[in-house]
């Protein structure tokens, strides 16, 4: 799949109603979850927005256990950022997240979240996720 098939697959999401899960949507922010979770910043129209400015890197995975991919998008600009990090048990971010992360869900279908680099980078040094290239 190339940069515009996955794009066109997230404003469907959009349109859909499916872009932004209630766990990842920033209206979530005040409700604990049980487990770690990101919020982005923007809503989903905000997410949407950004997405069709096309200033940003995508990169394609793949999730060596799922076997769907998974696409990290950069902003070109740093001063972005896509979203922040919630610990478990915890109903407010404590940290920010400087990506977006975009699945081909098996039950939620083509969804987005937050993450940090830092967690991609582990996942691809412990096997968990197949370098496929830049979008």
């Amino acid at each position: 799949m190339n940069r515009d098939g996955v794009k066109q697959l997230l404003l469907d999401a959009a349109a859909n109603g499916t872009l932004l899960t209630t766990k990842h949507d920033p209206s979530s922010v005040g409700t604990a979850y049980p487990g770690y979770r990101s919020v982005t910043v923007g809503s989903s129209s905000g997410v949407v927005e950004f997405l069709q400015g096309d200033q940003y890197v995508m990169h394609q995975y793949e999730d060596a256990r799922r076997r769907n991919m998974y696409v990290e998008i950069v902003p070109h600009d740093a001063a972005i950022v896509p979203g922040s990090g919630i610990p478990a048990q915890s109903a407010q971010p404590t940290h920010a997240c400087n990506r977006f992360v975009a699945v081909s869900g098996a039950i939620q279908g083509w969804h987005i979240f937050a993450e940090e680099d830092s967690v991609i980078q582990g996942k691809l040094r412990d096997g968990d996720l197949i370098d496929r290239g830049e979008l």
